[in-house]
């Protein structure tokens, strides 16, 4: 459960650039001029850009709570991690393992999400915001979801935030902040922390970009006529007059 954890650490999961994770997950002797000796055949184990071995669950083990796994340079330490976690799927198949959603600590933040995406609360949300919580987590992850939620202070929650604007910029590190903040919400539902007390809402986050670009008056008139609608009926959320009581009222010539 744990190995992949340690071998990448937590901010090399975030995505930092230090170096290559397959690279930092092979031993010294295969970084350079190694080659696998011999070829095995495991299931759902693939090789990229022809070096590097991943373990690949399908759809169906996907939503069992398994993941691709990163098992480093093509070879007999990489068809070891495969194995390892083919092993582990077997048993799950046959009854003899949880998933992998359901191995993080007990209530922990991990756990919690665990949770949560097992509720009929989550079922209901449109896929689009389930997409955006999932994308937000996978930043969550690596650095708090073995952690209980009183655990994370002010300063790691400073910390993480920084990093991430540092490595992927505003509006991942928006998002993912953003995906915080609902999930407290959640955990404080589960009595694991204690409501309106989020020690994120301390840190200011800094906001993308808005859309600046917006319609002429010819513009909003031309595209209505094209669409045979009123002069603003349909017009984008950046329209400087969209959603009040004068874009009700068509402004083209008739």
């Amino acid at each position: 459960m744990t190995w992949w954890r340690s071998t990448r650490g937590r901010i090399a999961a975030l995505g930092l650039p230090e170096q290559d994770p397959a690279r930092s997950l092979a031993p010294k002797s295969q970084r350079r001029g190694w080659h696998p000796l011999a070829k095995i055949k495991l299931k759902h184990y693939v090789i990229r850009k022809g070096k590097y071995g991943y373990w690949l669950p399908t759809p169906k083990m996907v939503e069992a709570g398994f993941e691709c796994i990163s098992c480093g340079l093509d070879g007999p330490d990489a068809w070891a991690i495969a194995k390892e976690w083919e092993d582990r799927w077997q048993a799950f198949r046959k009854g003899r393992e949880v998933p992998r959603l359901d191995t993080w600590p007990k209530d922990s933040i991990g756990d919690a999400f665990a949770r949560y995406r097992r509720m009929e609360a989550w079922k209901s949300r449109l896929p689009r915001t389930r997409e955006d919580w999932e994308r937000g987590w996978t930043f969550i992850e690596p650095y708090f979801a073995d952690l209980p939620p009183a655990d994370i202070t002010l300063e790691l929650l400073d910390e993480w935030y920084a990093r991430l604007l540092r490595a992927k910029g505003i509006d991942v590190a928006y998002r993912a902040m953003k995906t915080w903040r609902a999930l407290y919400n959640v955990m404080a539902g589960m009595k694991l922390c204690a409501p309106r007390a989020d020690p994120s809402l301390a840190i200011r986050r800094k906001t993308p970009n808005r859309r600046t670009q917006v319609w002429s008056e010819g513009e909003r008139c031309a595209w209505s006529r094209a669409h045979g609608a009123p002069a603003t009926a349909a017009l984008p959320a950046s329209s400087p007059s969209h959603g009040t009581p004068a874009s009700r009222r068509s402004t083209c010539a008739r």
